[in-house]
């Protein structure tokens, strides 16, 4: 189901991530914080949100890739997927059985696979380097997640088509540099905005939908996709949005 001429409840990501994942506007939310003494900082719920509480306790495992921002990063999920200094495998163990691991020859085997994993990601020479490799090791691993058994919530927060316009619609990368050298990763040249920006809406268009389909492939239990962007583009589009959602044998 495709909502049409769906807005976003905000115009800036905190707000339209922690809302729904708390179902509840934020300025509803002080009083929830308090209560689980959480301090003072309301994007503290986009981590510890009420959905993520809720399904955790009827015996979901939580499972995030890494988002390259700090606010959003849940690194306290039961499996954490990035790629940081520790490998794949390291991250979806608890705390002690990766202490095990990194204190004994287990750690060799490791760290070998996650240099070969790397490896397919530290091809790019680009100021964006971290940044492209961050949206193409989500799209590669995605469409793995049926393969983790159990029912699970999985948070998955892509920066494109954000800022910096650095792919096509191919997927391959802009070479001219004037597409991201601007301000914040705009491109220096306004006449190139436009085409930047449609450029990546294509590219994950196509990218995220063929993902999805794999998800919803290889899924033994037909699983419940909601997908939906933080903010739209600039001035007069800035609350529209893409609002799917997956329901099985559902309208």
């Amino acid at each position: 189901y495709v909502a049409d001429c769906s807005r976003s409840n905000y115009d800036f990501t905190q707000g339209s991530i922690t809302a729904p994942l708390n179902l509840n506007y934020v300025d509803n939310l002080r009083t929830e914080l308090k209560n689980l003494n959480l301090g003072d900082d309301i994007w503290v719920l986009l981590k510890q949100s009420r959905v993520r509480r809720m399904l955790e306790q009827i015996g979901y495992k939580t499972i995030a890739f890494d988002t390259t921002y700090e606010w959003s990063r849940l690194s306290d999920a039961d499996v954490y997927l990035s790629l940081g200094s520790d490998s794949v495998d390291l991250q979806s163990l608890n705390p002690f059985e990766a202490l095990l691991i990194k204190s004994t020859a287990g750690l060799i085997l490791t760290d070998s696979q996650n240099q070969f994993l790397r490896s397919r990601f530290e091809e790019v020479n680009s100021p964006y380097n971290s940044h492209i490799n961050a949206q193409q090791f989500i799209l590669d691993q995605l469409s793995g997640i049926p393969n983790y058994p159990g029912p699970k919530f999985v948070f998955v927060h892509i920066l494109v088509p954000h800022v910096p316009f650095v792919f096509k619609a191919d997927g391959s990368l802009w070479d001219d540099t004037r597409y991201f050298n601007g301000e914040n990763g705009m491109p220096s040249d306004p006449i190139l905005i436009d085409e930047g920006y449609v450029n990546q809406v294509a590219f994950i268009d196509q990218a995220i939908t063929a993902v999805l389909r794999q998800i919803i492939a290889a899924s033994d239990t037909p699983p419940i996709i909601f997908m939906h962007g933080d903010h739209g583009w600039i001035d007069q589009n800035r609350l529209l949005v893409l609002n799917a959602m997956y329901l099985p044998d559902q309208d």
